[in-house]
């Protein structure tokens, strides 16, 4: 078996930084998100809060927005399995 070889590791960046980009344009909530991060920074800056409430704020942001993708990637698979959209996908938020 012939062993596929592997995109550049600029390659892989460019396709994580298309993503997160598609995610952020297209998702209403990570807008919100965005908007919500937006505001706690200039907050951090008016408060002037320390370097280790800096670290535990962006620690925070990268966890709201990895698990907004994480859930938008599940949302995209269950409209590619389900057969009616809608109804497939509230019933699977109701079972949560």
């Amino acid at each position: 078996m012939k062993k596929q070889k592997k995109d550049p590791l600029y390659k892989s960046f460019g396709y994580a930084f298309a993503g997160i980009f598609a995610v952020v344009t297209k998702e209403r909530n990570m807008k919100i998100h965005c908007v919500a991060m937006v505001c706690v920074v200039i907050a951090g800056f008016v408060f002037h809060i320390t370097p280790v409430e800096w670290c535990i704020c962006l620690t925070l942001f990268g966890l709201v927005m990895a698990l907004e993708m994480v859930n938008t990637a599940v949302e995209a698979v269950v409209d590619l399995v389900t057969k009616e959209r809608k109804i497939g996908r509230a019933s699977c938020r109701e079972r949560v």
